[in-house]
């Protein structure tokens, strides 16, 4: 059996898809065409993209990405440099991005909420995305440790208001960010981590989840273990997304070495349906 073979879930969706970043490939410069070979090799279905400098400029790579994804049925997203400001989000950025997903159906970009934006900025940033017809999935980033909790209400809030102005929109949830040691050592993380997903159950809408595991609140990269073998409590987070009454869209596992990734994939799928 292949490590990505389709899974039904039985409680909290009716098909879970889990799949890899490029990432994965770190050693081979984050080749896209590798880890989508990677995919394919694995039967992995999905295929979440860096838009690096090289996937940026390099429109050779992008038709090759897309021959790939066409012809093996890998779905595959987009996740953009920088963060959700003008500054970042410039017209080459927002151009690559519907060049690589051109084949898409559902053409799904991953962009890092910034704290120091404002609210009609980030609207504004989400507005040229859906725009162009991308759906925009803004995941949790946290640099101010001291005003985590402002800032997790300030990247709900902003989800919340996009989804009622009828903007594209959904959240990602990056786990492993809420167990760093600054935001560990000094707040509840399950709390946050409960926060969140209580505000974002509002909204009806499936999330997409990155993670990775870790032995050391560090997490430095020696630390990065896989899903089940770490600090980072996942049968308890996966508790309170059913809880919460949070559905899931996809996983993405965010490792830096393949050896890791299909270990990770069997404890996720135990995860859903336990």
């Amino acid at each position: 059996m292949a490590c990505g073979e389709s899974y039904l879930g039985k409680s909290m969706m009716s098909s879970m898809v889990i799949g890899v970043a490029t990432s994965v490939s770190k050693l081979q410069a984050w080749d896209p065409l590798d880890t989508l070979d990677f995919a394919i090799k694995n039967e992995i279905p999905l295929v979440q993209l860096y838009l690096n400098e090289t996937l940026l400029k390099d429109k050779l790579l992008q038709e090759k990405v897309r021959i790939v994804t066409k012809d093996s049925h890998i779905t595959v997203t987009c996740h953009l440099p920088g963060f959700l400001n003008r500054r970042d989000l410039t017209p080459a950025i927002v151009e690559a991005a519907c060049a690589v997903l051109v084949f898409e159906k559902k053409k799904q970009v991953v962009v890092h909420f910034d704290e120091a934006t404002t609210f009609d900025e980030a609207i504004q940033c989400i507005k040229t995305l859906h725009g162009r017809g991308l759906s925009v999935g803004i995941e949790n980033y946290h640099v101010n440790y001291s005003a985590i909790n402002k800032n997790v209400s300030k990247y709900c809030h902003l989800i919340s208001k996009a989804k009622e102005i009828g903007l594209n929109v959904c959240a990602v949830f990056d786990i492993p960010r809420l167990f760093i040691k600054e935001i560990a050592s000094n707040h509840n993380s399950l709390n946050l981590a409960n926060k969140i997903l209580k505000s974002l159950a509002q909204i009806k809408y499936p999330l997409i989840l990155h993670c990775i595991d870790v032995t050391d609140a560090n997490q430095d990269r020696e630390d990065w273990c896989a899903i089940g073998q770490g600090i980072i409590p996942y049968d308890k987070i996966f508790q309170l997304i059913k809880s919460t009454g949070n559905l899931l869209d996809h996983v993405v596992l965010e490792f830096e070495d393949k050896d890791k990734i299909c270990e990770s994939i069997g404890v996720i799928k135990k995860l859903c349906s336990s």
